[in-house]
């Protein structure tokens, strides 16, 4: 269409010159157009996520006023409570005056039996003095009592004590053998510690392995026995080393730790239960 507009009666050559240049800017304007589309379709997206918003914004809204409905006869309700508690406190406030006062009569009671009762021991410790003097007589009387007896065991019980020389003989020589089995019993005791050794292996020579390898990973760390070894293998580009060569670099083999099943070759050993042990 637009061709047909803006053609002239001038010559051909004119007429298409001026045709291809209109359809340049037609396609270049369509371009625009496209261009201004598309925009318009991001536009008309973005209205309709802020549509959804504004939905999800409505149906908040709706819900904070019912939670403010709520909240409302939540607060007349606690505003209910509040002045039935008020009414409970008077009420109590009455109920524990009218206590006090009853108390306070049973105290002014208490007061006076009180008095009576200080009067009845002031009475019994008048009492309690007699008391104590006609005891402290018949303490007197029971101590000659005892003196008497003293002697008489003394001249009567004189055999007595031979018998009793005999009994400490013996009760001597019974705690000589006690003396005698107690040493016994350590030298038991070594023995069996020293069996107990024998079986399980000493915790010492453990230590001193664990010590070694430590020596030796430490030796083979070394920076200066490390850079020999690479000094070493440098100018061996062609061949590749095969597992014997790296053990034999610097005459130091690699000392790989003890794994955990071979400490099960360790033979455990249970100590005897109290049955089984016999006394000497």
């Amino acid at each position: 269409v637009f061709f047909f507009f803006n053609f002239s009666p001038s010559p051909k050559i004119s007429s298409l010159k001026m045709s291809c240049y209109d359809c340049d800017e037609l396609f270049s304007m369509c371009d625009d157009g496209l261009n201004e589309s598309e925009n318009f379709r991001h536009v008309v997206d973005e209205l309709d996520q802020l549509r959804g918003v504004y939905c999800n914004l409505e149906k908040t809204c709706d819900e904070l006023k019912q939670e403010s409905e709520k909240l409302r006869m939540q607060i007349k309700d606690q505003k209910q409570r509040n002045k039935d508690f008020e009414q409970n406190i008077e009420h109590t406030r009455t109920e524990y005056e009218e206590k006090l006062k009853d108390r306070r009569k049973r105290i002014s009671e208490l007061e006076c039996e009180n008095r009576d009762l200080h009067m009845n021991v002031c009475d019994t410790r008048k009492n309690q003095v007699l008391l104590c003097q006609e005891l402290r007589r018949r303490e007197l009387h029971e101590q000659y009592l005892v003196k008497i007896k003293a002697v008489i065991e003394d001249v009567c019980f004189s055999k007595a004590n031979q018998d009793g020389d005999d009994k400490r003989k013996k009760l001597n020589t019974y705690k000589s053998m006690l003396q005698c089995l107690e040493g016994r019993k350590k030298k038991l005791e070594t023995e069996l510690s020293k069996l107990e050794r024998m079986a399980n292996p000493c915790h010492e020579e453990r230590d001193v392995e664990s010590f070694l390898e430590k020596i030796v990973k430490k030796v083979t760390d070394c920076k200066e026995i490390q850079d020999a070894k690479q000094k070493k293998k440098k100018p061996q580009k062609e061949k590749a080393p095969t597992p014997k060569e790296e053990e034999d670099d610097g005459g130091y083999s690699k000392v790989t730790p003890a794994k955990e099943e071979d400490d099960a070759s360790y033979t455990k050993v249970t100590p005897p239960k109290e049955e089984e042990i016999s006394e000497p």
